[in-house]
């Protein structure tokens, strides 16, 4: 099978996928570290992004608020919190809803969102939060005015492998070999193509030069946009334009597994038990989002962006405490999450439309 089909029974195969399972924990104790697990204060921030669009949007009456990607429902029930305590007139007209196909993460989050909530035992106001299994479904019924929010969803897509052997492409499939380990097997040379680069992909690429590319991606985008009206999308993940994703020295391209908070670089390996994860290709993303009918807002670090949000509350009074302060630093320092991360906002039918901005997503 091609490796994108290997990774997606990895990471979501009913039975034994990584992210099946209810075991995969998140923080400390688990295989990964996110923006969520550091604490309330990245819910917080993003709350206040929430409130910001509404007013910009003409504060309509009802807005669906949709996350994909939301695990256990912790950030949805953090952001929910601080729009009842500090954006009320906000998160009045909110319409939440979740995004999520696999019955164990759903019922995570209806325990999570229907209990006790989020952080200091918050409870959900009515509307309650509803579900869709996918984008396409919430398409079927899209709603006027929405904001979508996503935190690490596209870097677990499942990406297409490919080898350089100094003169042609190949795609990369996984086998068995004759002691039934999996193993790399290549693919006939299909012609590579890269629209999203300027002339194509490098010729001066070293032979065993591998990369990955995600067919996921634009599907995906094209769902996205059929999913309601008017709105913004804000998309968290780590990742790099195209000239650095496929710079000559990144020989053995951007795919790796977690485990226990330890990189794994043998993707073959422990499938079910292990992370996959490869960056996103902003560039990709850029150019599909705006054929999707999205205007593409400038790409900002996660520090910057979450920095430029939280000011106000940064200067307001009373000040921030030192726990709060200490999320907010791990969240933006460029030693911690703040550099590697980037956020995204794709805009649809904005009050003034412009020409998509350049993305300059630095390396």
């Amino acid at each position: 099978m091609t490796f994108s089909a290997f990774m997606d029974r990895c990471l979501y195969d009913p039975e034994h996928g990584y992210y099946t399972s209810s075991g995969r924990a998140v923080g400390r104790s688990g295989d990964f570290h996110t923006s969520v697990s550091v604490g309330p204060v990245f819910g917080e921030i993003l709350a206040a992004w929430v409130d910001r669009s509404w007013e910009e949007m003409g504060r309509p009456g009802a807005l669906a608020l949709v996350e994909q990607g939301a695990h256990d429902g912790q950030l949805m029930a953090d952001v929910l919190a601080a729009l009842a305590t500090r954006h009320p007139a906000a998160g009045r007209a909110l319409q939440p809803i979740i995004i999520e196909p696999l019955p164990v993460r759903r019922e995570a989050q209806r325990r999570r969102l229907c209990g006790s909530g989020g952080s200091a035992g918050f409870m959900v106001p009515p509307p309650v939060v509803s579900w869709r299994s996918t984008l396409q479904e919430l398409a079927a019924s899209p709603p006027p005015h929405a904001l979508f929010f996503a935190n690490e969803l596209l870097d677990a897509f499942p990406v297409a492998r490919w080898r350089y052997d100094g003169r042609d492409w190949h795609q990369l499939a996984v086998g068995l070999d004759e002691g039934h380990a999996f193993t790399w097997h290549r693919l006939p040379a299909p012609g590579f193509q890269l629209p999203w680069l300027a002339g194509g992909p490098p010729t001066d690429l070293p032979a065993g030069y591998e990369t990955e590319t995600c067919p996921g991606l634009g599907p995906w985008v094209r769902a996205l946009s059929r999913s309601f009206g008017r709105g913004r999308a804000l998309l968290f993940d780590y990742g790099r334009g195209s000239e650095d994703y496929f710079a000559t020295h990144r020989t053995a391209g951007t795919l790796r597994g977690y485990r226990a908070h330890r990189r794994c670089d043998d993707p073959l390996a422990a499938p079910g038990e292990t992370d996959l994860t490869a960056d996103v290709n902003f560039s990709q993303l850029a150019g599909e989002a705006v054929q999707a009918g999205f205007r593409v807002h400038p790409a900002e670090r996660q520090g910057a962006f979450l920095t430029r949000l939280a000011t106000p509350r940064l200067l307001g009074q009373p000040p921030p405490t030192a726990a709060w302060l200490r999320q907010f630093q791990t969240l933006t320092h460029p030693g911690h999450l703040g550099h590697s991360f980037h956020a995204l906002v794709l805009e649809k039918h904005p009050p003034q439309p412009t020409a998509a901005a350049p993305c300059d997503f630095g390396r």
